[in-house]
């Protein structure tokens, strides 16, 4: 009888995910239990019966295991273990599970702030960069790259409340929303981890000129990561909204970045790359399908700059175009023998942010759904809280399947290992887990 390969690795990875899931956490979330205990709490403490690390490390589970409705979170991981297991990563005593409506009552309180919780992203990516984890994806094995763009996270058929965007469609009827500017660590076998967040909203007064957007978003959080990061050495991979001198002289000189280009951004400077790349026929080179043209030292308003053109027959039969053109502007000096690799290992990354963080967050974790009509704060909190899981998640992959696509061999799907994690979670003991364990996402 012919074995079923899939099958017998699907129950060999089961036997340890349990301890292996408890070790992740002990070995590259340690801090994970203080700095959630670090967060705002409004109640009052005499009368709680649940603290606010098992409230937050609650709901990232319910992210983790991919529970469809806050309304349904508790049910959904009731099991057999479910309270000890939290007890055990939090060493807490408690003998029941939390409820629903404790759950919205905390993160819908009058006052409560989300500002503590919002910080945590950030530490835990120091941490993981301290244990040196991710540093073989360096680029030039010295840049780590760090993806910058905005994404929509609710929106509203009435105003939710006074920092709502406002945008009016074609047939005159107005929506609200709220949007979010995130920095996620991005390497190339298709990863990202979160780093930090610049929520895209107006002040409170009723009374302003403009509305907040994604350009402003960007200067606010460009500081708080080259304070946040003295040390550290990033590239940034960034849309054509960037491309201008300010953000470019605002980038510090020891770090790196790629700034996508479409033909109608940066007009003045696209045309001078066009004039130029015909006369620099030296700085041409092809490799398999595809080609690239760069031009170095060009400069606008004291920045400079160089320029990447590559084009490729394009893998989308319902593409407008056959050809593939992308167009990448950068602070590298690009010679023959580093413009394939700083392409594609560097700038072309930034589309790991929307295909594999956004459309993760949204769809997998059904982002869209929860929380949509509570306070701005839990809306900040589930944001977090979701991405909190997702990077969770990813190191649960690679250190029980190694990649992607071994879980996808081995389970068929993703849904289906998160269905058989939760299920191990909820009815069976973590086991000794506080032990040291290694993990590389060099097999992936």
């Amino acid at each position: 009888m012919k074995k079923n390969l899939s099958s017998e690795k699907a129950l060999k990875v089961m036997d340890t995910l349990n301890l292996k899931f408890g070790k992740i956490l002990y070995n590259y979330f340690p801090d994970l239990k203080k700095l959630l205990k670090n967060t705002d709490d409004k109640r009052h403490q005499s009368y709680i019966d649940y603290p606010r690390e098992y409230i937050h490390l609650f709901s990232i589970l319910s992210f983790l295991f991919r529970v469809k409705s806050s309304n349904t979170t508790s049910i959904s991981l009731l099991g057999r273990k479910t309270i000890d297991n939290i007890n055990a990563l939090l060493n807490t005593n408690l003998d029941k599970i939390i409820n629903n409506g404790t759950l919205s009552y905390f993160y819908n309180y009058e006052d409560y702030s989300s500002d503590e919780l919002l910080k945590i992203p950030t530490k835990l990516i120091k941490t993981i960069i301290r244990k040196r984890t991710l540093e073989k994806y360096r680029l030039q094995n010295k840049y780590y790259l760090i993806a910058i763009d905005g994404t929509g996270i609710a929106s509203f058929k009435t105003r939710h409340c006074n920092k709502c965007l406002k945008k009016t469609r074609k047939d005159g009827s107005v929506y609200y929303f709220h949007n979010v500017l995130t920095a996620q660590l991005v390497i190339n076998s298709g990863y990202t981890f979160p780093i930090d967040f610049e929520f895209i909203e107006n002040t409170d007064n009723k009374k302003y000129n403009k509305q907040d957007s994604e350009y402003n978003a960007f200067k606010r959080i460009l500081p708080r990561l080259i304070k946040k990061f003295p040390q550290e050495f990033f590239c940034l991979l960034l849309d054509g909204l960037y491309a201008d001198s300010v953000i470019m002289s605002k980038i510090p000189n020891r770090w790196k970045f790629f700034i996508a280009l479409k033909d109608k951004d940066f007009k003045t400077v696209n045309e001078d790359f066009d004039g130029l790349k015909k006369l620099l026929k030296k700085n041409y080179v092809e490799y398999g399908e595809q080609s690239f043209n760069f031009v170095n030292d060009m400069e606008y308003k004291d920045c400079k700059f160089s320029i990447i053109e590559s084009k490729e027959p394009h893998s989308s039969p319902n593409a407008k175009s056959p050809t593939l053109k992308l167009k990448y502007l950068t602070n590298f000096h690009i010679t023959k023998s580093n413009v394939i690799k700083l392409l594609n290992k560097g700038g072309r990354l930034r589309g790991i942010i929307e295909n594999e963080g956004y459309n993760v967050l949204k769809n997998y974790y059904f982002l869209e759904h929860l929380y949509k009509i509570k306070s701005l704060e839990a809306i900040k909190s589930t944001i977090v809280l979701a991405c909190l899981a997702y990077t969770i998640f990813q190191f649960i992959i690679i250190g029980t399947c190694k990649s992607k696509d071994n879980v996808k061999f081995i389970f068929k799907t993703l849904n289906a290992f998160t269905n058989k994690l939760k299920e191990m979670f909820i009815n069976y003991s973590l086991g000794d887990f506080k032990k040291n364990m290694r993990i590389s996402f060099d097999s992936s």
